[in-house]
């Protein structure tokens, strides 16, 4: 079960880092913090397991319930021609644990 005071962001799949920052930002009042890239950075899924991808991803300033913007690499779980990406992070006390609850609800 998720403790809903342990949300740490909210985050959306953007098609352009700049112009969401702008969009976003005008339109919450929001600042961001600076926008970090990674490449070849390992992610896991159930369907794919380890595989690589190029993200870029930011965070409002303003919280305590912060936005996240993303874009990642086409053809995966961060590609925002495939998906909103949509989500809430959570902040767990352990991780592997919690993602071997959430796979077990389904």
């Amino acid at each position: 079960m998720i403790n809903y005071q342990d949300i740490y962001h909210n985050g959306l799949l953007v098609p352009d880092m700049e112009a969401a920052m702008q969009q976003f930002g005008d339109a919450l009042n929001l600042t961001w913090a600076p926008l970090h890239r990674f490449e070849n950075m390992p992610f896991w899924t159930p369907d794919r397991g380890v595989h690589k991808l190029d993200l870029a991803v930011t965070y409002s300033c303003e919280g305590p319930q912060h936005i996240e913007l993303l874009c990642g690499s086409a053809g995966t779980f961060y590609d925002p021609a495939l998906s909103s990406g949509a989500h809430s992070g959570v902040w767990v006390d352990d991780v592997a644990a919690s993602a071997h609850a959430m796979q077990a609800q389904g």
